[in-house]
């Protein structure tokens, strides 16, 4: 592949991931312009969209690795060739694995987001913006760095109506 023909696939993949986002983050705020208020403690798990797409990844590994084995002459580079769909059967088995942990809990006066790699808990009274955009939920909180919740939850726009209702936003001039 030349340089400029692997720019191209980049460029895709990239508009594609754009276009993705945005109707992501479009869904999510039209859900939140109509959220009913919810009792809580509230816990949101992770999406079955999300699930399945790790599970069609996996299904698609096994069904390469079968196609190998039966259409393939045992040689080198079979064994070769069964590493390709093994390796993607580890990343999306890993991925899941990793995703499934991830899980929102917004109670009374606290967020709390958790994840395998990162996770925040903060008390609703310091919440003073939140909106939503690249696939993600943020929240401000007036400190330099934002909080992030990525939008792969159920009921996404539940968790981003819920801690709008909860901001309290800063008078100018004012810090905390």
């Amino acid at each position: 592949m030349n340089g400029w023909e692997s720019g191209l696939v980049v460029a895709a993949v990239m508009i594609t991931l754009s276009f993705l986002f945005r109707a992501i983050t479009n869904k999510t705020n039209a859900e939140a312009q109509y959220a009913t208020p919810q009792e809580l403690p509230i816990e949101f798990g992770l999406a079955s969209w999300a699930v399945n797409f790790y599970r069609i990844g996996l299904v698609l590994s096994f069904l390469g690795a079968a196609a190998i084995l039966a259409l393939m002459e045992e040689s080198p580079t079979r064994n070769v060739a069964l590493f390709i769909p093994a390796f993607f059967a580890f990343l999306t088995g890993l991925g899941l694995l990793v995703d499934t942990k991830k899980k929102v809990k917004i109670t009374e006066y606290m967020v709390s987001y958790r994840s395998v790699f990162g996770s925040f808990e903060l008390p609703l009274s310091r919440i003073q913006r939140v909106w939503s955009g690249g696939g993600f939920i943020i929240i401000d909180i007036g400190e330099k760095t934002r909080k992030v919740i990525p939008m792969m939850f159920q009921g996404n726009g539940h968790i981003l109506a819920t801690l709008q209702s909860k901001a309290q936003p800063v008078a100018s001039g004012q810090r905390r």
